[in-house]
């Protein structure tokens, strides 16, 4: 199951459950009065993207607590979850799902975050000699992971001059040439920077930070 995102998540409210061993089904009523199915097996944690500043349900059914690992207690008639409407055997249904206190102390956490570090890619293309002119900005945002899925870094077997951001290149006829580079807002000023996309240079792997509840 792929993570969705806050924008695809309603609210609604348990109108019963059924906590037997062997069943764990129930209904919950849906903000635009339908009454949904879902399913106890169906309720993930809620965890905080820090790089995309949203919340998600977590692709695994149980979270770490300080007393272990854990799983979702059962829901009860009249408590509040969130959830995703899908399309099940019978009809809608919320899956996944999670408790709405889960979700909204998610987002507590994230209006605590600090304001994200903004980047822009910059590229300058002319002849080989010539003065370069203005830079034209080919990406700029917070969204290290978009920028990465746009500007992939070689890997493996590729060579590092497949990148697309390559930081110099000269065509063979040593003609054109074209500089890539990063640049961070420090306030109202942009500094240079190293290239945001690497963790590290050693194993060119992308940070990607997440808490869970």
């Amino acid at each position: 199951m792929g993570r969705k995102g806050v924008s695809d998540m309603e609210t609604g409210t348990v109108k019963w459950f059924d906590a037997r061993e062997g069943k764990k089904f129930g209904f919950v009523t849906a903000e635009d009065g339908k009454e949904i199915f879902f399913h106890y097996n169906d309720g993930r944690p809620i965890q905080v993207n820090v790089t995309k500043r949203r919340v998600e349900f977590s692709d695994q059914p149980t979270f770490q607590t300080k007393d272990g690992v854990r799983r979702l207690r059962d829901p009860k008639p009249g408590d509040k979850i969130v959830f995703v409407r899908t399309q099940g055997y019978k009809g809608d249904k919320a899956s996944p799902w999670s408790f709405k206190s889960i979700h909204d102390k998610a987002i507590d956490q994230i209006a605590k975050l600090p304001e994200p570090t903004v980047y822009r890619a910059l590229e300058t293309m002319n002849n080989v000699g010539d003065v370069a002119g203005e830079p034209k900005v080919l990406w700029e945002g917070s969204d290290l992971e978009a920028l990465l899925a746009k500007y992939p870094v070689p890997s493996g077997r590729q060579s590092p001059g497949s990148d697309p951001l390559i930081p110099y290149y000269s065509d063979s006829d040593n003609i054109f040439e074209i500089r890539h580079w990063f640049e961070k807002k420090v306030g109202e000023i942009w500094e240079q920077c190293p290239d945001p996309r690497l963790l590290s240079g050693a194993n060119r792997q992308f940070e990607r930070i997440t808490n869970r509840w």
